[in-house]
């Protein structure tokens, strides 16, 4: 199993719509595929059509041991798409780690006990906290959602030193997989300038695939639907495809 954390710490780079539609694109490609939500925001989970009050168990449960990672996947209206649900017990789970042993390294070990399964997301919070770090050092690969404008990329150097700090004290893997640029509109120079300047910056590492603005990937979460089952035929639907055959070429 390859496992992909989609993190960024600044709200607002479509790191959920990211997760979720990836997710669901490869799990059209044929690869069975695993969300997991991360966030007590639970965004993931509300964006595929999954109720809050209709699971008896989340990743809070997981994470702190009181039930078996299997035991909590849920289906979802895509086949081969599995996701582990987060609710708002979550954001509990770093007061809960404060005290445990090797607290950086508890979602790895959680993910030992999955199998049969190609591919797992990471949808992580908008933070740089224990969940996130635990997502740093379970997983395989890491993606980067930025949204086109000067302020994203402020941050974006911290983020990748908290990466490199996570691998060399803690001894994680993860490798930067690539940058995924969101919120394109082509009407505007800001889009057209920061794209070129993301792109000169991490080179081979940012994705050919480009998601723009679009009404219909903003509507898609409220319908509980992934872009896939709410506007097959737009054009978000086609840029995730195409972003599900970049990642392809690595799992």
């Amino acid at each position: 199993m390859i496992t992909i954390a989609v993190t960024n710490q600044k709200g607002g780079t479509g790191k959920t719509t990211c997760s979720v539609n990836l997710a669901a694109a490869l799990a059209l490609a044929g690869k069975k595929t695993l969300l997991l939500d991360l966030d007590p925001q639970s965004h993931s989970t509300i964006s595929l059509g999954i109720e809050k009050n209709s699971f008896t168990a989340s990743m809070y449960d997981v994470l702190i041991g009181n039930i078996s990672l299997p035991s909590t996947l849920l289906k979802t209206e895509i086949n081969g798409l599995f996701v582990g649900p987060a609710d708002i017990n979550l954001a509990g789970v770093e007061f809960e780690f404060v005290t445990r042993p090797n607290r950086e390294n508890v979602l790895k070990n959680v993910l030992t006990k999955i199998i049969d399964i190609d591919v797992c997301i990471l949808d992580t919070p908008p933070n740089l906290g224990l969940l996130t770090i635990n997502s740093l050092c379970a997983s395989d690969y890491l993606i980067i959602p930025i949204s086109v404008g000067f302020l994203p990329l402020e941050g974006l150097k911290r983020l990748l030193d908290v990466v490199e700090l996570v691998k060399e004290r803690l001894g994680a893997k993860t490798k930067l997989l690539g940058t995924v640029i969101t919120f394109y509109d082509e009407r505007t120079r800001l889009s057209k300038e920061s794209t070129e300047e993301i792109q000169r910056f991490f080179k081979e590492k940012c994705f050919k695939t480009v998601i723009h603005r679009c009404v219909k990937i903003a509507e898609a979460p409220s319908h509980g639907e992934t872009i896939f089952t709410y506007a097959s035929k737009s054009r978000s639907a086609k840029e995730f495809k195409e972003l599900g055959k970049e990642v392809l070429k690595y799992v």
